[in-house]
């Protein structure tokens, strides 16, 4: 899952955790495509606004990039039968204690799926953007952090759930004993190594 993109975590994270809510089967499916589909309005700005964190953007691109959640809606609003997607994803970067954007709505006046978007698109850009020590810990301590603030507080349990389970499949060591005299050249012994603290211990891809 690692190679996937921002928005294809954001969509796995929020699909697993709707799966533990009251909403419809028809509600999920509207809620995978703007999960996938949540990043939208920003396309066309510029790469200096994009590439970096929202906590790390100034005044003037800060207010640039909160305009973001607006355009995908107004996008997505040109396709016909589109309007509940549209709805998620300009919802999608509220908090819920009101601080976010693009209208400070919080609590339950955002919807239910923009609420769980809104987490698993948080815990993903934190991550992106964490130190690689103990990666786990910290994503899992911001959540923890953030619960009633920017998170619903209902749902930082189920994301951090998710995020055990998908440490656990993604950085699992497996081993296996062998004899030496069983070693060939060639053999591939070991890759993308990962202490059980989450530290990495090679570079990506060597083996």
């Amino acid at each position: 899952h690692a190679e996937e993109s921002h928005a294809g975590r954001v969509d796995r994270m929020t699909m697993t955790i709707c799966q533990e809510t009251a909403l419809t089967g028809s509600e999920k499916h509207v809620l995978g495509v703007a999960a996938l589909l949540h990043d939208i309005g920003q396309f066309g700005m510029p790469d200096t606004i994009r590439n970096k964190a929202p906590w790390q953007m100034g005044p003037d691109d800060r207010a640039i990039y909160y305009r973001y959640p607006i355009i995908g809606a107004a996008l997505m609003s040109e396709m016909q039968g589109a309007t509940k997607i549209a709805q998620l994803i300009e919802q999608h970067a509220e908090n819920y204690d009101g601080s976010g954007f693009p209208w400070g709505m919080g609590g339950e006046i955002v919807s239910l799926g923009a609420r769980i978007i809104r987490i698993a698109d948080g815990a993903d850009t934190f991550m992106l953007h964490a130190s690689r020590e103990n990666v786990i810990d910290q994503v899992s301590n911001h959540l923890r952090d953030q619960r009633g603030k920017a998170y619903d507080p209902e749902l930082v349990p189920l994301a951090l759930d998710y995020l055990a389970d998908y440490w656990r499949a993604n950085h699992e060591v497996r081993t296996v004993r062998m004899a030496v005299d069983a070693l060939r050249s060639g053999m591939q012994l070991a890759e993308n190594l990962y202490d059980s603290d989450g530290h990495f211990l090679a570079r990506k891809g060597a083996t």
